[in-house]
């Protein structure tokens, strides 16, 4: 029997958990319920003896009671919090205008590298402080569905804004995810699709590691991110090992890594990925792949809910919802006229496959019709729009433009 007629409200619901709580013999006092964006969440404060497991065990019995499709317990240092998912019709998304509420409302002071990823199930906002010895890199891990792109988005977001070029941001991804940072003066490079062109970037990010650790330098701070990782491992293997080099001597001079996957078996993470030292977990499809995403037993990262609910995970797992960045969000970051550009190193120079050519997309070894480019520059075509029609990455289609402007020559 449940009570889905009472229409959830919330004196309903927690005379329902409590009930069914006393039924089984644990004595434990429970709050109203907070009704958070995709869940309800209850304290629930047992007497001394009570033992958690007890409680975590009823999660099932709950769910059947209350009417909802899932229920859950996770142990935290104020008590034991019981989440109840909401129907799919009264779920909604996290504004960015909420969260930055809560984060004012709770007095607590942000240093230029701490983002807050999200609301815990208490309400609270959860801070990922890449500044933090404890937190100096981030593997954010999910299926399909999970969030993993716009907490990702999310993250570059909040550290443009905050911080503007005082943080040199860098991005990869080979689906348009960071289109939208396009000339903003934090992004050191514009974002990259490319394969090829993120190892070059790579190759760049490992040439500064080198330079600062020479000159004792640690500014500005770096902040990389590296998506859908095994796309860019597929190209070049050992860029794994430049990879975990960076996690590994990176915070010492100021270079911080953001890497994420779908694929998140580790067959298809990279090493890297597997030591970093916070996780940010969406929605993952297994609890096998629960536990190899956290690190942690228990988590249940396979029950998330998806869109945005996520867990980070440290020496401790909080489970957070994290926000939907809305189109006018993008208007308050700072741009440029001109996007900033760093002069990479050639891939062909860092990893060269045998019996590969020289130059392309990926490689940059693909053929282009250079007539074609010039024709479309002609007719007016944006940078961007050049880029995406012919597969060319952002150096080279920019160098193509600029021969085309100063004297219609097209050798490369």
């Amino acid at each position: 029997m449940n009570f889905y007629g009472a229409q959830y409200d919330p004196h309903v619901l927690r005379e329902i958990v409590a009930i069914e709580l006393r039924a089984s013999g644990v004595n434990v006092a429970v709050t109203l319920p907070k009704s958070l964006p995709q869940v309800w969440s209850l304290l629930a404060r047992g007497a001394f003896g009570t033992k958690p497991a007890a409680v975590k065990a009823l999660a099932d019995s709950i769910a059947e009671k209350t009417g909802v499709d899932a229920a859950s317990v996770h142990q935290t240092r104020h008590g034991l919090v019981i989440v109840l998912a909401k129907p799919a019709d009264l779920r909604r998304t996290l504004s960015t205008g909420e969260l930055l509420r809560a984060v004012l409302a709770s007095g607590r002071r942000l240093g230029r590298l701490a983002v807050p990823v999200g609301l815990s199930i208490l309400g609270d906002p959860v801070l990922l402080d890449l500044a933090d010895p404890v937190s100096p890199h981030a593997a954010i891990l999910g299926a399909t569905g999970s969030g993993k792109s716009e907490m990702a988005r999310w993250l570059l977001y909040w550290l443009a804004y905050r911080n503007g070029p005082a943080v040199q941001l860098l991005a990869y991804s080979p689906k348009p995810d960071y289109a939208d940072l396009y000339g903003c003066a934090a992004m050191a490079h514009p974002p990259i699709q490319s394969p090829g062109e993120a190892l070059r970037l790579l190759a760049w990010l490992t040439a500064e590691l080198d330079r600062r650790m020479a000159a004792g330098a640690a500014d500005p701070p770096i902040v990389a991110m590296y998506d859908e990782v095994p796309t860019l491992l597929a190209v070049a293997p050992d860029a794994d090992g430049m990879l975990d080099r960076i996690a590994s001597a990176g915070r010492a001079v100021g270079i911080h890594l953001l890497l994420g996957t779908q694929q998140a078996g580790k067959d298809a993470a990279s090493g890297a990925m597997a030591n970093m030292p916070a996780r940010l977990v969406g929605r993952v499809s297994s609890g096998t792949l629960a536990y190899v995403t956290s690190g942690k037993s228990g988590t249940e990262a396979d029950k998330l809910l998806g869109r945005g609910d996520f867990y980070l995970v440290r020496h401790d797992a909080v489970r957070l919802q994290a926000p939907l960045l809305g189109l006018d969000d993008w208007e308050r970051l700072p741009y440029l006229l001109a996007a900033n550009e760093l002069d990479l190193p050639v891939a062909a120079d860092i990893f060269q496959p045998a019996g590969a050519r020289r130059g392309g997309s990926g490689w940059n070894a693909s053929t282009i019709d250079r007539d074609a480019v010039a024709a479309a520059f002609e007719e007016g075509a944006t940078l961007r729009a050049v880029m995406e029609q012919f597969g060319l990455g952002y150096t080279r289609a920019k160098r193509l433009q600029e021969q085309c402007m100063e004297a219609g020559s097209w050798s490369d």
